[in-house]
């Protein structure tokens, strides 16, 4: 069964919790500092909406990191966190599937949808404290109509009209503090397509978008509190590390098997690398082989010319000299002198000419033109010019390989084969460079099964050295404007983004239980190797909680019991 993962709606990272209450011994004495935690808000994407296993369910909702941060609140004053829960069951994403489940797919374990649950997008209504929208970006926040049928179905459900903002209900609710997590779906979405499908958001307009939530929520309250926190590395989450760049495993067989396969397919196909050198060759060399015969002829009617012939005498001595072994060998000398690379500056304007007719068919003389089509229809070619094809093939395909363009197999792990449509490759194809990414969504679309594992990977399915670059460009950007803007403000800086890198490079140990970026096993990730799992929530609930205390002087309770929240279950 395969696994039609369509564009993650978001990086957010939102999850189930058991319910319980925390466990606050040896921590200090609970207070809010400077803070007010009585009316709590939380703005986001499905970070805040407690999205997980690519789909939004009541569970998740439930304990969804602002959820978790609620529950602590309530030990330093903070007042009731009222969610927009959906029904019991398996929830849903836009695209109508259930959330994801790991089972049992050819013996191997393998993420399935289930069946969507019934009543996910009903409307409801209610005075809510999480804001959290599924797929929104910044810009989507202060956008009016964003609740309405053409907007977002997840913000429809529970919008207070279909005009009004996310920001806009949000202050109705006269928060005395906020958190926000939102930026992820500015660069996210781009990098989910592969990098052809939904733009990274320009920098101008996500910077009014920031400045623009921001002044909403001082407009309803002047001496609002809040926690702003930054965009992680997409490149250090499952859904991108999870298949490595380098992960076509071969026998030796199969890599034999692979390089005939792309030796027929670039070099032996009719139309292809092969047969364009043979056309090259042939034209090259019979164009510059009858420029040269002109050439020694002229000579020789301008030398008999020289000694007296008449102009008849003359034509008819230039003609036996071309045809005479003599004449033939000067031709050839003149020919090999104008196929090499240094062709001396009193034969270039020779050399122009014969580029002239090479790359203008159209002005070549009828009798040259007959001579090519000969050679190129005759069952073999001559000896020499056969070898010739042979060494400029062979020439072109070490050039081929030395850029990068022509595929090579070996036993063991091999580079996968990507489409690459850069004015410079000649091929459309190469093979990955190490940094480049696969998406998760290539092992779900059967990219990489045995029967698929050495053929191109489509563009959707691939992050290359220059998308990655634009992705961290805007990313860092980003991440900018939201740390000075919490700097600015006085608000808390929550740094997900460190967080995550320092997991990357070294697991997390809580009461000896292993967290780590590793698909499924890592107990950090969900199923869909982007959102988080419950554990993961509670992990990053305590990073908030981290940063409101250091900012505020306050002393919310952390999350004492992380281990107790589920991971991905196994089958």
């Amino acid at each position: 069964m395969r696994l039609n993962y369509k564009l993650f709606l978001t990086l957010g990272l939102s999850f189930a919790l058991l319910s319980c209450e925390p466990e606050i011994d040896n921590v200090a004495t609970p207070s809010q500092g400077t803070a007010d935690f009585s009316t709590y808000v939380a703005l986001g994407n499905s970070l805040t909406a407690g999205y997980a296993d690519f789909a939004l369910y009541r569970e998740s909702q439930i304990n969804s990191y602002p959820a978790i941060l609620a529950r602590q609140f309530e030990y330093v004053g903070g007042g009731e966190f009222v969610q927009p829960l959906v029904p019991a069951g398996n929830g849903s994403n836009e695209s109508g599937q259930g959330k994801l489940v790991l089972q049992i797919v050819d013996g191997e374990p393998a993420p399935v949808p289930t069946q969507a649950g019934s009543g996910v997008f009903d409307k409801i209504n209610g005075d809510f404290n999480n804001f959290g929208i599924p797929g929104a970006k910044a810009g989507h926040l202060v956008v009016p109509g964003y609740g309405s049928d053409e907007g977002n179905a997840f913000f429809a459900r529970f919008a207070s009209s279909p005009s009004t903002t996310v920001i806009g209900d949000a202050t109705a609710r006269n928060p005395t503090f906020f958190t926000m997590w939102i930026g992820n779906n500015d660069v996210l979405g781009y990098a989910t397509s592969g990098g052809v499908g939904d733009a990274i958001t320009d920098l101008g307009d996500f910077n009014a978008a920031i400045d623009a939530i921001i002044d909403g929520l001082k407009a309803g309250n002047a001496n609002i509190k809040g926690a702003i926190a930054n965009i992680p590395d997409v490149t250090k989450i499952p859904y991108f590390t999870r298949v490595p760049w380098n992960g076509l495993v071969l026998t030796a067989e199969q890599a034999a098997q692979a390089n005939m396969a792309y030796q027929a397919s670039i070099v032996d196909a009719p139309g292809k690398l092969g047969d364009q050198v043979k056309v090259g060759v042939v034209t090259t060399v019979a164009t510059t082989t009858a420029v040269a015969g002109e050439v020694i002829f002229q000579q020789a009617y301008e030398e008999a010319l020289g000694n007296g012939a008449s102009e008849a005498q003359a034509t008819i001595a230039a003609g036996q000299f071309v045809m005479s072994e003599a004449g033939i060998t000067a031709i050839n000398v003149l020919r090999d002198v104008l196929l090499g690379d240094n062709v001396p500056e009193e034969l270039q304007p020779v050399k122009e000419q014969v580029n002239y007719l090479i790359d203008n068919p159209e002005a070549r003389p009828p009798e040259l033109t007959m001579a090519i089509e000969t050679l190129l229809g005759a069952d073999a070619l001559p000896e020499e010019l056969s070898a010739a094809v042979e060494a400029e093939k062979e020439k072109q395909i070490a050039q081929l390989k030395a850029a990068g363009f022509y595929p090579t197999f070996a036993e063991g792990p091999n580079a996968f084969v990507i489409e690459d449509n850069s004015p410079n490759n000649p091929l459309g194809i190469r093979q990955m460079r190490e940094g480049e990414l696969v998406l998760l969504s290539a092992l779900a679309a059967g990219q990489l099964s045995p029967e698929t594992a050495a053929q191109p990977k489509p563009d959707p399915f691939i992050l290359d050295a220059s998308e990655l670059e634009a992705i961290e460009s805007a990313r860092v950007a980003f991440n900018n404007k939201l740390k000075s803007m919490a700097d600015a403000e006085g608000f808390a800086f929550v740094d997900v983004a460190s967080f995550l890198i320092e997991v990357a490079s070294s697991p997390l140990l809580i009461d000896g239980k292993e967290y780590s970026d590793e698909f499924v096993t890592g107990n950090i990730f969900s199923l869909d190797g982007i959102h988080l799992t419950q554990a993961g929530a509670a992990i990053v609930a305590n990073k908030f909680i981290e940063a409101i205390n250091s900012k505020y002087n306050a002393a919310v309770p952390p999350v004492a019991n992380i281990n107790e929240y589920p991971t991905v279950p196994l089958p």
